[in-house]
């Protein structure tokens, strides 16, 4: 469409052609042509360039008429532009009919202009009045147009059409122009009413960001007029940090070349109000392509924002209400298949939600109430019913069936179908079971073995079961209507029945024992259990009471009782009923301060006499005993018997230690009286060891183990004695006990190691075996000599253990030193618990097989002579199995023991070791002299090598050589050395002259 500018251009006449030829016509028709050149060309009104040039051409012109036809704008697309309506027409008093369609104009598409006489038209396409000589012309006027000319009484000739040829183009291009810039405005006109009655924002910038329009909703948002805002920024109108944001997304709009959608909250100027507002913001192009601007429509989406916040919350609470609901919610397709099921529904059933989508309803749904279900789905599929109600059981996962009551409505979407159901499934599981369970209740209430009664919450009776009646003797019509207080048996205090309440009322149950008396008065003891049924306001209701009859099982417990925690034979307490009473005597002591004794008594001499007269007479002798004891005894001191003839007494509330010595002495006065028992007379003492609380702060069991120290110091001091428990001497056991932990957890980290003394030959000055002996390593008292720590191991393991040890350790050395070409022999230590222990052989023959590379004839074991062998026949048989085995013995320390002679006959041993006590001092002691050369002679008598510890000088070595005692070692020969010095000494060893 041509702009304003072009319409007011005025075309030239470039094919007219002249009627005449004559100078005068010729400039006749010039003027006409200008005149209608003016007419037509300065007018940007359609109707009037139309009115102009009609007036103009009919003045000059014979045309009697013209009518202007412009296409219709109902005209649709199917009816190809075919139908046109009058749009002027001079005179306006001829116009019959203002709409035609083409053919009513007479003009074929392919021309245009045509001319013909009217009334070669049907009548019925004639639409002015006219006479019927009359022509008509018709001109298309562009493509959106007809003009037509009727000129009475004569016809047009082509010479005038042709002349008019070129000015009707030309009136049809400034008439199309006319019409544009008449739509323009029009359109104009309402695009500005359109934009000004817009609910939205509308603006428009430059690409500086200077307002170059808006809407008064824009004029709103500012509280200003349009002619105030253009030319303004979003700074003279927003705070910085909004108009910041506008100009970086104006800046990013320019820069893109493309639309930008944004939100922000904004407050309006004109009434304070705030409003979400969502823009879209686009770049507008100028005629030559460029950007000259933004154009910003914004849409307030509070509303929308609000709707859909609401909508969000709303749908939050119905996924709430769904996944987090106490009951179970599914959504079910038309084809039995679940679409969505709630985390409840999944817990139900125990399968997860994917697990339960992968299969039909069918396979869910127990068999038996598939059909029931499908019911309940046609009634809503043929709108029988708008929602449907059923018990229907599921299938857990366990297999375990679940009941439920399942309610199913249909949710219709468009076209009014159904697709899918809304399910709530309820699990009534525990209300079935409770169904069950009232049902077997009430035949449990007739026919339970426990007495059963039931009363309102202020205790009347209202009913009992056959049981109480049996149990109690009281029909139902003696007790109903009264309250439980005709059963009481006075055998409680009403503190009992206070307590009882109280329990009942905070707690909901009361469960114990109680005595109740029977119609015919008799007093039972029955275990009661009861329970408060609570109404909907949680207050109690009623109250169900159960009872058994306990009174054989109190009877028979308390039988149990007496067995429990007193002696059968004496029927004094025993050691459980003991430990009892000494606990609650400790606490009234520590409260009281109160002196208390606790007494272990051995009778001596019991064990002879139960031996050599029977068990039926000892019995008799130990109650007996007991009963001389307990008259002795006060009311608040007890005595108890632990078993054999073993008893503790405990004696309270002493006002010193002579009143306790005054019991004790008293208690061994009686037994020592003799005792008449089976025609017998029996004589007996008292053995007592005593300790003292709170002088002995000790906790009880330890109290008791105090005392039986103290009593077998009282044995071995003579017996028919009491002894005081002694601290000194428990620290020492302490002490030793300690020790021995000590060394067990030192041998376990491998902090024992073994030096090596030197042997030799004082003739020839040979080296020819070592003695091993272990030493401590101690992580903080440095290296122990074994005098510091193996007489305190009592425990037989413990020495058997270290003992192993020590053997394997030194076998090991000796296999290193001959594989490093060293020819050594080696002694070792043994104790007489650890070649007596049944692990000793076993042990040395697997240390012979591991350690294959060294001969048994190598080892030599030295056994104290100072041991005492409680089992010499098995040690002779494990000394000769050895010799078997190739291993050699010697008596070490031989002199010092009380049966030397003894041993040396019948143990055979190698060697004989004189003990160093009697080396080191036989050069200035006569008599210890005297007893090495008798030892010396001792050893060639029996055939026996003879070897001397203690060898500390040249003088004690020439001295045994004079003896006949060549083999020797002591401190002067060489000390014990750890065992990577051994082989450089003995590479080294001269044998000084004065040896010789």
């Amino acid at each position: 469409m041509a702009t304003g500018q072009s319409i007011c251009t005025i075309k030239p006449l470039e094919y007219v052609v002249f009627m005449t030829n004559t100078p005068q016509d010729i400039r006749l028709d010039l003027q006409w042509m200008y005149e209608l050149s003016l007419a037509i060309g300065h007018s940007l009104d359609p109707y009037d360039v139309c009115c102009n040039f009609c007036k103009v051409l009919m003045r000059q012109t014979e045309i009697n008429y013209a009518g202007i036809w412009i296409q219709s704008e109902s005209t649709t697309a199917k009816q190809e532009h075919d139908n046109y309506e009058l749009y002027f027409s001079f005179p306006h008093s001829r116009t019959l009919r203002t709409k035609l369609n083409a053919k009513a104009l007479a003009i074929e598409k392919h021309q245009d202009f045509a001319v013909f006489p009217l009334s070669d038209q049907p009548q019925a396409l004639v639409i002015e009045e006219h006479s019927s000589d009359s022509s008509v012309a018709i001109f298309r006027l562009g493509s959106f147009g007809y003009i037509r000319l009727l000129r009475e009484k004569s016809e047009f000739n082509q010479k005038e059409l042709r002349q008019l040829r070129p000015i009707i183009e030309n009136l049809a291009i400034n008439l199309e122009g006319a019409l544009a810039h008449q739509q323009l405005n029009k359109e104009r006109t309402f695009l500005r009413s359109l934009i000004n009655t817009m609910p939205e924002l509308v603006w428009s910038k430059d690409v500086e960001g200077r307002y170059l329009s808006c809407n008064p909703r824009v004029e709103s948002l500012f509280a200003a007029k349009e002619h105030q805002i253009i030319g303004q920024t979003d700074y003279d109108f927003f705070d910085k940090d909004l108009a910041d944001f506008c100009q970086a997304s104006d800046k990013q709009v320019l820069a893109r070349k493309d639309l930008k959608i944004e939100r922000k909250w904004v407050t309006f100027a004109n009434d304070g109000h705030q409003a979400l507002i969502e823009t879209t913001k686009a770049p507008m192009k100028g005629d030559s392509g460029e950007t000259i601007g933004i154009l910003g429509v914004g849409h307030d989406i509070t509303p929308l924002y609000k709707t859909q916040m609401a909508l969000k919350s709303s749908e939050q609470r119905f996924r709430s209400y769904f996944d987090l609901g106490l009951i179970g919610m599914a959504l079910i397709s038309k084809k039995k298949t679940w679409l969505q099921v709630n985390d409840y529904l999944c817990d139900m059933l125990g399968f997860t939600e994917s697990e339960l989508k992968r299969d039909s309803l069918d396979k869910f749904i127990h068999p038996q109430d598939i059909s029931a279900f499908n019911h309940m789905t046609d009634q809503l599929l043929s709108r029988a019913k708008s929602s449907v109600r059923g018990e229907v059981r599921f299938i857990h996962q366990s297999g375990q069936i679940v009941y439920t009551e399942t309610a199913i409505s249909q949710e219709i979407s468009p076209p009014e179908e159904t697709d899918h159901f809304v399910t709530l499934i309820s699990d009534i599981t525990e209300r079935k079971r409770a169904e069950e369970q009232i049902k077997l209740s009430a035949s449990v209430f007739e026919h339970a073995s426990e007495g059963i009664m039931i009363t309102d919450n202020t205790g009347v009776i209202l009913d009992v079961n056959r049981s109480f009646q049996n149990l109690s003797g009281y029909s139902a019509e003696d007790v109903i209507g009264h309250t439980p207080d005709v059963l009481k048996s006075d055998l409680h205090s009403q503190e009992f029945f206070s307590a009882m309440w109280k329990s009942l009322i905070k707690d909901g149950h009361w469960r114990g024992e109680i005595w109740n008396s029977k119609k015919s008065g008799e007093a039972y003891a029955e275990l009661l259990n009861v329970t408060a049924i609570l109404d909907n306001e949680g207050k109690p209701s009623h109250y169900v009471c159960i009872f058994s009859d306990i009174t054989q099982l109190k009877e028979h417990q308390q039988e149990l009782e007496k067995m429990a925690h007193f002696d059968a034979l004496t029927q004094l307490p025993n050691r459980v009923l003991l430990s009892k009473t000494l606990q609650t005597a400790l606490k009234r002591c520590s409260r009281t301060q109160q002196l208390m004794a606790v007494a272990y008594i051995d009778l001596d001499e019991f064990k002879p006499i139960n031996d050599a007269y029977g068990h039926d007479t000892g019995d008799l002798l130990l109650i007996e005993a007991a009963k001389r004891m307990q008259d002795v005894l006060q009311a608040d001191d007890t005595i108890a018997r632990l078993g054999g003839d073993e008893f503790v007494m405990l004696l309270q509330a002493l006002e010193s230690v002579e009143e306790c010595k005054a019991i004790l002495s008293q208690i061994i006065a009686v037994l020592s009286v003799p005792f008449y028992i089976n025609h017998h007379t029996l004589e007996i003492s008292a053995s007592i060891g005593v300790t003292l609380f709170p002088d002995d702060k000790s906790d009880a069991d330890t109290l008791i183990r105090h005392a039986d120290q103290a009593m077998y110091i009282a044995k071995q001091t003579g017996r028919n004695c009491f002894h005081f428990f002694d601290h000194d001497y428990d620290k020492q056991a302490r002490d030793r006990h300690k020790a021995q932990g000590d060394i067990q957890m030192a041998l376990n980290n491998n902090e024992f190691v073994l030096y090596y003394q030197p042997k030799i030959n004082m003739r020839s000055g040979k080296v020819y075996g070592v003695e091993a002996l272990i030493r401590w390593q101690h992580p903080t008292q440095n290296l122990l000599l074994p005098d510091s720590f193996l007489p305190q191991i009592e425990n037989p393991d413990l020495i058997a253990s270290l003992g192993s040890w020590v053997m394997e350790e030194a076998i090991s050395q000796l296999r290193t030193w001959r594989l490093a070409g060293l020819d050594l022999s080696i002694s070792i230590n043994i104790s007489a618990e650890h070649l007596l222990s049944g692990r000793f052989v076993k042990q040395l023959e697997g240390l012979l097989d591991k350690y294959s590379e060294v001969p048994p004839e190598m080892i030599e074991f030295e056994v104290l002579e100072s041991a005492e062998l409680e089992d010499v026949d098995t040690a002779l048989k494990i000394i000769e199995h050895c010799h078997e085995l190739g291993i050699q013995f010697a008596l070490d320390d031989f002199g010092t023991g009380y049966s030397s002679l003894t041993y040396l006959r019948k143990i055979p041993v190698n060697t004989i070791k004189i003990d160093k006590s009697f080396v080191i001092d036989m050069l200035r002691v006569p008599e210890d002299k005297t007893i090495v050369e008798g030892i010396i002679g001792l050893g060639r008598a029996f055939g026996r090598k003879v070897i001397a510890e203690g060898v500390e000088s040249a003088a004690h070595g020439y001295s045994l050589m004079q003896m006949n005692c060549e083999y020797a070692q002591g401190y002067g020969i060489a000390k014990p050395m750890p065992a990577e010095l051994i082989p450089d000494w003995v590479a080294n060893f001269l044998l000084s002259e004065h040896w010789r």
